[in-house]
């Protein structure tokens, strides 16, 4: 074989091994909480955009990927309907069941790339949700797993906390989410890294420590009086917690990136 021909045959074979190699992009899961959508059904204006941007920019820049983002909130009065936008899947402020939003987070993940590593971050009703779809959707490459403030759904409604409210007792506002409490290891096995943020000054409405989870992290607000339902809602946007978990993503980004 001449030396031409072999390196003919080399050029060829190294380029139908790059030609095979897929580049993940990050995945980005946000969850908002009950009336996380400033605007009933907007995914657009989810209390915490701004911060969101903030993360996948980090995401983006550490990479030099585009994200594929999922976005979900829950408008007020709802709490079956989830509203999502995932521009790369052509899905904007549609609303849909949990178990769609499960499906449409699959296809997100499929789009992004074979192992592309996954973000997850949920706030109150969003953080149930965020949890359940740890446990739904198993198979994914989850990299970190942020919760913050979780409130059960099915323990801590509307109708259950307004309830609690007049009565001064309703256990289900004021813990963990307990009907998922039997999956919390399975949660930590599936998750490389899960925070849980919580505060306990919004008496009626807090979440609580989660023995499972890698990291707990107890904040105080101490929210004025006149502030919607208190430091409960002050902890979506709390600075510390979006500034310590978008660090956290970059860095394991970065590091996957190198790996891969």
């Amino acid at each position: 074989m001449s030396v031409t021909c072999f390196i003919t045959i080399l050029v060829t074979f190294l380029g139908l091994m790059c030609s095979t190699v897929v580049s993940a992009r990050p995945l980005a899961v946000f969850s908002g909480g009950f009336g996380s959508c400033a605007i009933a059904g907007s995914t657009g204006e989810i209390k915490s955009s701004a911060e969101m941007d903030q993360f996948t920019e980090r995401l983006r820049r550490e990479t030099g990927d585009e994200p594929v983002q999922v976005r979900t909130c829950y408008a007020l009065g709802s709490e079956s309907t989830i509203y999502v936008t995932a521009v790369d899947l052509g899905i904007v402020d549609e609303g849909m069941t949990r178990d769609k939003f499960y499906a449409v987070v699959r296809s997100a993940a499929d789009m992004a790339g074979e192992s592309t590593p996954v973000y997850v971050w949920g706030q109150s009703h969003g953080g149930w949700t965020a949890m359940s779809l740890v446990i739904e959707v198993g198979d994914l490459n989850y990299r970190m797993l942020t919760t913050v403030d979780p409130i059960s759904i099915p323990d801590c409604g509307p109708v259950v906390f307004s309830g609690g409210v007049i009565t001064g007792s309703s256990d289900g506002c004021r813990r963990a989410p307990k009907d998922l409490e039997e999956s919390y290891p399975l949660i930590a096995e599936r998750v490389d890294n899960w925070s849980n943020w919580y505060q306990l000054d919004f008496s009626l409405l807090h979440s609580t420590d989660i023995s499972q989870a890698h990291t707990n992290h107890l904040r105080q607000f101490d929210a004025d009086w006149w502030v919607p339902m208190g430091s409960h809602s002050l902890s979506e946007r709390d600075p510390m917690m979006w500034q310590t978990v978008t660090e956290m993503a970059g860095r394991d980004a970065r590091q996957f990136r190198r790996a891969h």
